[in-house]
């Protein structure tokens, strides 16, 4: 079966469930503060369901919907999400019925007209659109100059959509009404080897192995093994984060 030319993870679904981050609880806490219901939620873009399972602990219903089947399967189960098959930019959802949308570092891949208008169908009056994102993780000198290193070889075989993102969202532009939004940091502790399902995770790891055959994470493996020490080391990222509300 022929995949959408933007979907970008299905290959790597297994990676990608392993490499990615959990988002700090105090950004669930601030989103759901904002909204004046909490019976829906549609976690857009949903991947292996990290975001989804932070809402199911406030919301009643979660809609975590994703264009890949191959990553809905790395999603946890759980009794108030429903994940399933859905573009961005045709849900499926009734209008009017989301207190909240969420979308987890994937906004970059969306076609954005479309996706808004699809947003203010579903959105309750008041309703919300969070849209959040990180990039570079952050260690110490050594590391983040190996990285440098590692994104140099890479670099020409990032999707074109993924400079929204390397941009921290700073160049979005949406109709909705915008909401100031708060600070958030996320940070974890990994081994190196934690470091590099990480990267491993990246859609230009995956189109550089595609296109050259090289395996570059195996390649780097030693590099930043010896830098990282043996043992687990405090990762950050900075997280860029925008916040839109539904006008009644």
């Amino acid at each position: 079966m022929k995949r959408p030319p933007d979907d970008h993870f299905s290959p790597i679904a297994q990676a990608y469930a392993r490499g990615r981050l959990a988002y700090p609880a105090g950004l669930f806490a601030h989103l759901v503060s904002l909204c004046a219901g909490h019976d829906l939620a549609w976690d857009c873009a949903t991947g292996s369901g990290q975001a989804a399972v932070a809402l199911a602990e406030t919301f009643a219903r979660v809609e975590a919907t994703d264009l890949s089947a191959e990553m809905l399967q790395q999603a946890p189960g759980h009794p108030r999400i429903h994940y399933r098959v859905a573009h961005a930019e045709n849900s499926g959802l009734a209008d009017g019925t989301v207190d909240l949308v969420t979308v987890a570092q994937a906004l970059h891949w969306f076609e954005h007209p479309a996706f808004e208008h699809e947003v203010q169908r579903v959105l309750k009056p008041r309703g919300v659109l969070a849209c959040w994102g990180y990039v570079w993780p952050k260690v110490n000198p050594e590391v983040d100059a190996l990285l440098e290193q590692f994104k140099s070889r890479i670099a020409s075989h990032w999707p074109p959509r993924a400079a929204l993102l390397h941009a921290g969202y700073s160049t979005l532009r949406f109709a909705l009404p915008e909401l100031p939004a708060p600070p958030f940091q996320i940070a974890a502790r990994w081994t190196a080897d934690d470091y590099l399902a990480h990267l491993a995770s990246w859609s230009a790891v995956r189109y550089h192995r595609e296109k050259t055959g090289c395996d570059i994470i195996g390649e780097f493996r030693p590099g930043f093994e010896h830098v990282w020490g043996g043992k687990a080391v405090d990762v950050h990222w900075t997280m860029p984060l925008r916040v839109f509300r539904r006008d009644p």
